[in-house]
């Protein structure tokens, strides 16, 4: 009798609901939500993305498939099949993260011309950005474009999920409807240990030259003007002129400042100091950071940033910016790192000398730091997305 009602009960029960996620490229932050979306159990997850790695990452840990078997669209012509899908499937939901790849472009535009619904996820854009300095320039049939994307997003998202609470208010005031934004910022994967067993952690530091008495500090993202490390190597300058010596700098990453500075480090003899290590593969950049003393989030404008995330899970401080998203919505200044003006290598040795004249510094915020990611852990994320996917239209 029992073996019959659960037989009945399984017949009648509703099928789960099919989510369609589309991005750009694979990415572990993103990977992590994912995961915790398939472990829930309350979807049938279908994964697509447009590039299937970005070239100048160099990352080999095969990614898209890390969660489920993923979709590649094509490059270079639209792919019609999956246009059709979108547009006909209309007990599916998709939740489109921007707006990668042709494909995806011209399911917009239809979408937007049959009044289809669908979830959209992007973090704070280019063009919302103040000062030219940081916006990205776009022709003008480009300019067209994104504005007729956004249109479409503003009159056809049943939700806009936005990366941080400073993004949420930022297109809230650019007029767009309150009750329709959400918070969505980005997860990473929360060790259960998150100390490297003592040999290992040890090992680690030795590879990235950093003596056992050292203060390892580190930082990492595409080597850009707007990420401020031009800030963070003056820093190490300042700490250098008032008499410390103890400390090391290892900044993980590549891109077109790479020369500018490492001249800098050479004009402030800092060769002893500050080392770059270009692109890490996910697992091998998340031993650095379990290995680190102190994660230093230097950007004059981040929209969220994964390594603030990354370093905090893994029970360290994080010393940041006001213009980095993650540290300004998760550092608690004082507590579990510090914040500090964007443009002030002052400021930011100033926070990072607390660390080399108290060693016990690190550890005691490293732990609030980890108790703030046991707040956020990828399930929470999850949540958010599967509870917008029982109210989609």
């Amino acid at each position: 009798m029992r073996l019959l009602r659960c037989w009945r009960s399984s017949a009648t029960a509703p099928p789960r609901p099919v989510l369609h996620f589309v991005q750009k490229v694979p990415t572990p932050h993103n990977n992590a939500l994912l995961a915790a979306l398939d472990r829930s159990g309350r979807c049938d997850l279908r994964v697509y993305y447009a590039v299937r790695s970005v070239g100048m990452y160099g990352w080999k840990d095969g990614l898209e498939n890390e969660v489920k078997t993923a979709e590649i669209l094509p490059e270079t012509k639209v792919d019609w099949r999956f246009v059709w899908h979108a547009l006909s499937a209309r007990n599916e939901t998709y939740l489109f993260v921007g707006w990668p790849g042709r494909t995806v472009r011209v399911t917009y535009a239809l979408m937007w011309a049959t009044r289809r619904r669908f979830l959209f996820w992007c973090d704070y854009p280019s063009d919302l950005l103040r000062g030219a300095a940081l916006a990205q320039h776009h022709s003008f049939p480009a300019s067209v474009v994104r504005r007729f994307l956004y249109h479409v997003v503003r009159t056809r998202a049943s939700r806009v999920f936005l990366v941080g609470q400073h993004t949420v208010e930022a297109f809230a005031a650019r007029g767009w409807p309150r009750a329709r934004l959400g918070n969505l910022p980005v997860c990473v994967s929360l060790p259960e240990e998150p100390s490297l067993p003592e040999a290992e952690r040890l090992a680690v530091r030795e590879v990235n030259h950093v003596e056992a008495d050292d203060l390892f500090l580190l930082s990492g993202s595409r080597l850009e003007w707007s990420k401020g490390f031009d800030v963070l190597v003056l820093a190490c300058a300042v700490l250098r002129a008032r008499g410390h010596r103890r400390f090391r700098l290892v900044i993980v990453g590549d891109g077109a400042e790479r020369e500018n500075l490492q001249r800098l480090v050479r004009e402030h003899s800092l060769d002893e100091h500050v080392f770059f290590e270009r692109w890490l593969e996910p697992s091998a950049f998340e031993r650095v950071v379990r290995a680190c003393d102190v994660y230093v989030h230097t950007a004059r404008f981040d929209a969220f940033g994964g390594g603030t995330l990354m370093a905090m899970a893994s029970g360290k401080p994080v010393v940041g910016s006001d213009g980095a998203g993650s540290a300004l919505e998760r550092v608690v200044d004082g507590a579990n790192g510090y914040l500090y003006p964007r443009e002030s290598a002052e400021a930011l040795a100033a926070r990072l000398e607390r660390f080399l004249d108290d060693q016990a510094l690190a550890g005691a915020m490293g732990g609030e730091a980890r108790k703030t990611a046991l707040q956020w852990p990828p399930e929470r994320s999850a949540a958010i997305v599967l509870d917008a996917l029982l109210l989609h239209d």
